[in-house]
């Protein structure tokens, strides 16, 4: 393994499981840490009546960042070979890069849309930097399987 590729790799799964850990602190930090971390105001009052849907889905989304934080530490070499490596390794770079690069326009050309997916009423300084989040994030998994699309071929 390059040593390049494996530092992207390295950082996308930290930075992943930073995020996973971040949506399971909301649970236990209760409306306010919901609120703090961004979520939709709806998300946090839900919290605060013991609605368990928020937990149920910060925990699914925790569960996705660990997942794909493991599939960063395998395609940096760091963990044992995880299957279908070179396919899912895609699949979180472009989710991510879709994800970094598609929140803001949609909600500047078609906001009803994208208060559907988000329950978010416009952009705000949390759409931005998470999408900058994971924009670059998403960018680390690109470059990550672009320095070792070789070994990662061979051993698909």
């Amino acid at each position: 393994m390059q040593k390049s590729a494996s530092k992207y790799f390295f950082f996308a799964g930290v930075a992943t499981f930073i995020g996973g850990l971040i949506h399971l602190s909301m649970i236990i930090g209760g409306p306010s840490w919901y609120r703090l971390f961004g979520a939709p105001e709806s998300i946090t009052q839900m919290a605060g009546t013991g609605s368990l849907y928020p937990a149920v889905v910060c925990i699914f989304i925790a569960c996705v960042l660990f997942t794909w934080s493991f599939y960063a530490l395998s395609g940096a070499g760091l963990i044992l070979k995880l299957p279908f490596l070179r396919t899912i390794l895609m699949f979180i770079a472009v989710a991510l890069i879709i994800r970094g690069v598609s929140f803001i326009p949609l909600m500047l050309i078609n906001p009803e849309i994208f208060q559907r997916i988000t329950n978010c009423q416009s952009v705000n300084a949390f759409l931005i930097i998470t999408s900058a989040i994971c924009l670059v994030v998403g960018l680390a998994y690109a470059v990550g399987i672009k320095k070792s699309w070789p070994r990662l071929k061979a051993n698909s």
